[in-house]
């Protein structure tokens, strides 16, 4: 068994940790979906890690499946986040876009490197957009003492933005990256910088757990 373990392998494993050490305060709510989310999130990243240094198998699959769980839970949790009903339809209308136009891009063109490329970048994209609703949401609150709930969905609206817009930048410097051959800790910067980009996501996730306190019905 052949792993190439990575800095961001143990944020998401620090990340799954905080998960279950916090899992009672998380019980009753929608928050408690982190602790399978974050295993198989870790799962599908050692599976692809290992498939690839072990038998050179293409991860595209893997991540492509990777990125659809992301884009899928992070949108069902900020939705929860959201209380206004408009912003719920701008979220599951562009979602609806999304998924429709990948269809239809994967059975014409298979999951090619553009297709590849483009999914992820249309996920960022979506991704941002829900958490930057979080944040106006929370600008038009009058109440300045605002509850434990809103305050640990700050935390992950900020990881998730911040996490997603490097990664849109990243991806489309990828032609310039390589032209320049610029690279990080003897690796190229397409490659460290989204891991790196996983110490600021998973810390705010660990925090926004912590904060995390079930409503009282």
């Amino acid at each position: 068994m052949k792993l190439d373990l990575d800095i961001h392998h143990y944020f998401e494993f620090l990340g799954l940790l905080a998960a279950i050490l916090f899992r009672k305060q998380l019980r009753g709510s929608f928050m408690i979906l982190f602790v399978p989310y974050l295993a198989l999130n870790l799962l599908l990243e050692l599976l692809s890690n290992f498939l690839y240094n072990s038998y050179h198998f293409s991860s595209f699959w893997l991540t492509e499946a990777s990125n659809l769980l992301s884009l899928g839970f992070y949108s069902y949790i900020i939705l929860k986040l959201l209380h206004n009903n408009k912003h719920h339809q701008i979220l599951i209308g562009s979602l609806a876009i999304y998924l429709i136009s990948l269809v239809i891009s994967i059975i014409l063109f298979g999951l090619n490197p553009t297709v590849f490329k483009y999914s992820l970048v249309g996920a960022a994209f979506l991704l941002i957009i829900a958490s930057g609703l979080v944040f106006y949401q929370n600008l038009l609150m009058e109440d300045l003492h605002q509850p434990a709930q809103m305050l640990s969905g700050l935390y992950i609206a900020a990881g998730v933005l911040i996490f997603n817009a490097g990664i849109s930048i990243v991806i489309f410097s990828i032609p310039y990256i390589l032209k320049y051959k610029l690279t990080l800790m003897g690796n190229p910067l397409y490659n460290t910088i989204p891991r790196l980009l996983c110490m600021v996501l998973y810390p705010c996730i660990i925090i926004s757990l912590y904060k995390w306190r079930t409503p009282v019905k």
